[in-house]
Formats: C-alpha cells, sequence, structure tokens
C-alpha cells in the first residue's frame, strides 16, 4: 500500500471500514491487522473485512483506495466428542446369535478434519468379552473389534460371544468416543444391555431319587416327605410345579404343587394285589410350559433298566408289566424313563422310576450291633470302607434297606443298601455313635453303630503288648476270643488290674497274621487307673500294663478259661502274651537289648466281622539297643 508522492502526501493512513463488529483492529501507520477478540471456529470460520489506505495521513484532501481481505480461521481440536445421548438402554433375549446388532452409539465433535474423525471403544463393563463394537464405512464391514471393541466409524455394538442370564443377566458398559487430534479428546456414555430370560433350564430336583419308609396305617393328610426343585431361570421361566407323574396306582398320594409336600389322600393297603402281564403299573404325567406348537403330544420310552424287557412303555405314558415276575425274577428295577415333546427341534426330559417286587413279609430283620476300631497313624482319616452292618431276614424275597441317625452325620456314612459303614475323608479321633435302622419295607429293626478312632501315639506303642493266639484266623480273633478275652481281663476276681465298675481301659491297636505260620497276634496296650503309680511309661492315667503283668493277670484266670473251653473259649488257654526279650543275637555291650513295635508306614489291614471291625496299621518287631529309661520315637 504505497503512494509515490512526497512529503505529507506521502504519509499514509490505514483503517478498517469494517472491523468485524470488533474482532480486528490494523495499526493505523504500520497497516499491521491484529485480533481483538477470541476466535471460534465453530461458530464462525472465515471473516472478510474492507481495508483503507488514505494518503496525507488520513487528512481532508487526501486521496484513499480499498481492498478486501479474508480471514480464514483454522481449526484447532479444542472440542470434545458429544454423543447424541449421555445413557443408552436396550434389552436382548438371552439366546440371541453371535454377531446380531445389539445397540449403535453415535457421536459427533464440532472440529473438522482429523480433529473429528471418532473412535469408539468399551472402556469397561466388557470384561467376559460378550460384545463387540463393527466399524464400518460406506455401509460395509471392515473391522470386527474383539475383547475390548476398539474400533472407528458408526458405533455398531454386537453380541462376540454367547450369552447366559442365569450367568449374568445385565451389562453395564462404558463406551468412549476419541477423536483424532493431537492431544485426542474424549467423551464416555453408558450402555445398559438387559438380557430377557428365555426358558432355556429344566429344573433339577435336589436328590435324583427319593425313599421313603410308610407305615401302611398313616393317616390321610399325612406328609410323606417334600421334595425339593430348583430352576435358575427368573420369573415365569423359573416358577416351579409339582405334580406326580407316576407311580401312584389307585390316587393313593397327593402332592402340593406350590410347595412339593407329598402327601396321603387315601387309605393306603400294603397287601394289594401283584399285577399279571399287560397290566397298568402307572402312567406318567408330563408338563411343558410352551405353547401347542412345542409341548404335546409327548413321546415316551424307557431309555435303560429293561434289559430283559420286563416292562413297556406306550406313547399314552403308560408303564405296563410285560412278564410275569415270578421267583427267579429281579426283585428290584430301577427304570430310566424319557419323555420327548413336540418342538424343533425336540426337548427330551428323563426321570427315573424304582420298582420293588414285593411278597408278603411275615419275618421282621435281625440285625447285630457293630464296633469298629479305627488307629490312624496320622491326625486324620483318608476315609474309605471300615466296615458292614450285618443284618439278615428269614423272607427270602424281602430286600433290606438300611438308614441311620446319630452324632456322626457328615463323618460317617452307611450305604443304604449294602449296610457298608464309610468313614468320609477328615474323621478325627473320637467316638462316633449311631442307631442304624433296616427295614424290609413293612417292618424294621434297630441297633448300634459305634466308630472308635484313636492317634496312634508314641506313648501307646511303647505301653503295646502283644498276644499270640495259636491257629486261628485274625477273623475268628475277632469275632469269637475277643470278647471272652476282655471278660478274662475285667474279670471282677482281679483288683491288681481295674477297680470293679469301671470301663476297661482298652486300645486294641492292630492285629496281623505271624509270617509263615497259621497264629495271629493281637497288639493291645492296657492304662492303669489314674491312682495307680506303677510304671509303664506315660499314658491317660498311671501309664500302662507290661507283659508280665497281662500274663500274670491271665495265668490268674485259668478256672474261668477252663469254663470257657466249655463254650468254645478254648483259645484263650493257648494264647501267649510275648515279653521284650532278645534273641542274644544283638550284642548291645552296657545298653539294654529290648524288642520294640516299629509301624509300617502308609500300610494298614481292615478285617470285618459280624460285630466287630478294624481298621489298623501293621507293625515290625525289631530288636535294639535302648538306654535305660530311654525311648524310641514312634515313625
Amino acid at each position: 500500500m504505497g503512494a509515490r508522492q512526497c512529503g505529507l502526501n506521502r504519509t499514509l493512513h490505514y483503517s478498517l471500514l469494517d472491523s468485524a463488529g470488533g474482532v480486528f483492529s490494523i495499526d493505523p501507520g504500520s497497516g499491521v491487522v491484529a485480533l481483538e477478540r477470541p476466535l471460534d471456529r465453530e461458530l464462525q470460520d472465515s471473516y472478510r473485512l474492507r481495508v483503507q489506505a488514505s494518503d496525507r495521513a488520513g487528512q481532508q484532501g487526501g486521496l484513499a483506495t480499498q481492498v478486501d481481505l479474508t480471514v480464514l480461521v483454522l481449526d484447532v481440536n479444542d472440542n470434545a466428542p458429544v454423543f447424541q445421548r449421555r445413557d443408552y438402554a436396550v434389552t436382548v433375549p438371552e439366546d440371541v446369535a453371535v454377531g446380531t446388532e445389539v445397540l449403535r452409539v453415535s457421536a459427533s465433535s464440532a472440529d473438522v478434519g482429523p480433529n473429528a474423525e471418532i473412535s469408539y471403544s468399551i472402556r469397561s463393563g466388557n470384561e467376559l468379552g460378550r460384545f463387540s463394537i463393527d466399524t464400518r464405512l460406506g455401509g460395509r464391514s471392515l473391522e470386527l473389534v474383539s475383547l475390548w471393541g476398539v474400533g472407528r466409524g458408526r458405533g455398531t455394538i454386537s453380541v462376540a460371544l454367547d450369552l447366559d442370564h442365569e450367568v449374568c443377566p445385565d451389562f453395564y458398559l462404558a463406551v468412549e468416543a476419541w477423536d483424532g487430534g493431537t492431544p485426542p479428546l474424549s467423551a464416555a456414555a453408558t450402555v445398559t444391555v438387559q438380557l430377557m430370560d428365555v426358558n432355556d433350564n429344566a429344573p433339577v430336583f435336589s436328590h435324583d431319587v427319593y425313599n421313603v419308609l410308610l407305615a401302611e396305617d398313616a393317616p390321610v393328610g399325612h406328609t410323606v416327605a417334600r421334595l425339593q426343585a430348583e430352576d435358575p431361570d427368573s420369573r415365569a421361566n423359573g416358577r416351579i410345579t409339582y405334580s406326580i407323574l407316576t407311580g401312584d396306582r389307585g390316587n393313593r398320594f397327593w402332592m402340593d404343587p406350590v410347595s412339593g409336600a407329598l402327601q396321603v389322600y387315601q387309605s393306603l393297603d400294603r397287601e394289594l394285589a401283584s399285577h399279571p402281564p399287560g397290566a397298568s403299573l402307572l402312567s406318567l404325567e408330563v408338563s411343558d410350559p410352551d405353547g401347542p406348537r412345542n409341548g404335546a403330544p409327548f413321546r415316551f420310552r424307557i431309555a435303560s433298566g429293561n434289559e430283559e424287557n420286563y416292562f413297556s412303555l406306550d406313547q399314552t405314558g403308560t408303564l405296563r408289566s410285560s412278564r410275569a415276575l415270578g421267583p427267579r425274577a429281579p426283585r428290584e428295577f430301577s427304570l430310566e424313563v424319557q419323555a420327548s415333546d413336540s418342538g424343533h427341534p425336540s426337548l427330551t426330559s428323563s426321570s427315573w422310576v424304582d420298582l420293588r417286587v414285593m411278597g408278603h413279609s411275615q419275618f421282621k430283620p435281625s440285625v447285630s450291633p457293630l464296633e469298629v476300631y479305627v488307629v490312624m497313624v496320622t491326625d486324620s482319616f483318608p476315609g474309605g470302607l471300615v466296615g458292614r452292618v450285618h443284618a439278615s431276614d428269614r423272607d427270602a424275597a424281602d430286600v433290606l434297606t438300611y438308614d441311620h441317625r446319630g452324632a456322626a452325620p457328615g463323618r460317617v456314612h452307611i450305604g443304604r443298601q449294602d449296610g457298608s459303614v464309610v468313614a468320609l475323608p477328615g474323621l478325627e479321633p473320637g467316638r462316633y455313635q449311631m442307631n442304624v435302622t433296616v427295614s424290609d419295607g413293612r417292618f424294621a429293626a434297630v441297633s448300634d453303630v459305634t466308630v472308635r478312632v484313636e492317634r496312634l501315639t508314641e506313648a501307646v506303642l511303647r505301653g503295646a503288648v502283644v498276644l499270640r493266639f495259636r491257629s486261628v484266623s485274625p477273623e475268628d480273633l475277632l469275632g469269637r476270643y475277643l470278647g471272652p478275652l476282655r471278660l478274662a481281663l475285667r474279670s471282677p476276681g482281679a483288683p491288681k488290674l481295674w477297680p470293679t465298675g469301671e470301663d476297661l481301659p482298652f486300645h486294641l491297636l492292630g492285629v496281623q497274621r505271624v509270617e509263615r505260620s497259621d497264629d495271629v497276634d493281637l497288639i493291645l496296650a492296657l492304662e492303669r487307673p489314674a491312682e495307680d503309680g506303677g510304671g509303664g511309661g506315660g499314658g491317660g492315667g498311671g501309664g500302662f500294663f507290661s507283659s508280665q503283668e497281662v500274663s500274670e493277670r491271665l495265668e490268674e484266670q485259668e478256672p474261668e478259661e477252663a469254663r470257657l473251653r466249655g463254650q468254645g473259649g478254648g483259645a484263650l488257654a493257648g494264647l501267649e502274651v510275648l515279653d521284650r526279650t532278645c534273641s542274644g543275637d544283638l550284642d548291645c555291650g552296657d545298653t539294654v537289648c529290648e524288642q520294640t513295635l516299629v509301624v509300617e508306614p502308609r500300610s494298614s489291614v481292615t478285617y470285618t466281622t459280624e460285630r466287630i471291625s478294624v481298621v489298623v496299621p501293621t507293625f515290625t518287631r525289631m530288636e535294639a539297643c535302648t538306654c535305660p529309661g530311654k525311648h524310641h520315637s514312634v515313625t
């Protein structure tokens, strides 16, 4: 903007004819255009200014010229993305297919160019990786974003993995939108995805089979059992209705559809006539909450338990006998029955029908009491079979069942079908008392089961006495001679051992065969009364009786043994109490040679009889040199 004039005529003056509302100013002498107010490209991205230059320093009479000045405002990343909504919510069924679009979020930026390019990510709430954000450009899928769902494009959220309402019914996704500026700016929105429950879980009973003993004179209205089932589905899909499907011949029982309580509906009669071949045994009842197209008619079949074709199941759900159940037929059957609906695909449910062929029981079963000794070398028992309850019934066709009550639930279990006594893992030392009931379905007998669990200590092992029985088996020793032996040691005529009226402090530690012979060793430890200050090492009171003391006690009982021999107890006359005398082969010098018992690690043996069962470790007799008053440790 120069002017070729001299003096005052060459002095130029600049001015703005339009300053855009005072946003810009111009230096009148230099013509430098300056910014007077902040710019905001998002409000106005360009300005058109009219600039005038006058000579004669802008005084009157001077000449002037004008020019247009266009100011373009460049974008700066000063606007974070903005979601159309801060909160999104959607409900989808839990069985929606993988890849299905759930929701589309959208954010925009007031900036332009790279500053307005938006990327999306799922910041949190998708730790299970169930969703992803699908990136699209021009309607064509370019990229499927997996676990953390980062992508560019239209913010489409899709199902990435199978959904399960029972595992997680709701998802709260924090979705972020980032622009492409430097540094990038972001915004967040919350997406709530609620899963609609679908009836995809069948009810499950707490037990596969319920067994109940019921007297035939049970009154009408008596609650026989209370069944319980659970369904992880929610609301109407998880609401359970109970009903009797099969087995209720003559409509004798009623089940509360809400509580699952099974009650007597009519008087019972155990002596109902048995069914001939072709007779109806029971009718299965099936319910299906689905609509008519996916429900009835149902298809029935016997899946297992009918290998000899004693029964048939028609398509009305009626179970019938196909063959006569004679004396040689099995007394019990367990049939797995299946029902399939008419849906596509068809859904199938299974149940079990337990059948027992009953005769007319005339005799009450008999059961023997059982005493179990468990000796451990560790702090707790690892578990396993420790005995068996022996019961019998003179009715050949009767099938016996066993039930127990007492102080050992969760510690000792008695098998319902065979009376096996099983100690569960972690059983600790102590005395466990139970009552066992044996029933043939009509009559019942009750007896006791006592399980004594003892931890073998060093003191007890040092006080052990070995009694050798000639030409007997371990079972004979326990079943025939252990009782008379305890009576002989406990008889009132021997105050030297235990005062009359006190329990016999009797530790049964082991029963084992003698190598290369028919003899059996019984290892015991017999405690002294608490007031007896005799020797024998530490114990529960005054220590333990020595082999010599026990031998003397048995010798005093020769008249009693003679009486026992007349009762089949003659083995007591031939038993030998082994002392701790060494063989002489070991030279101990100034120390004392002594026979000791050493426990064989991780080795135990089980013997069971009708009334006594033992689970005991095995021992080895060894000779060792010891200092007087000192003892070896148990290993």
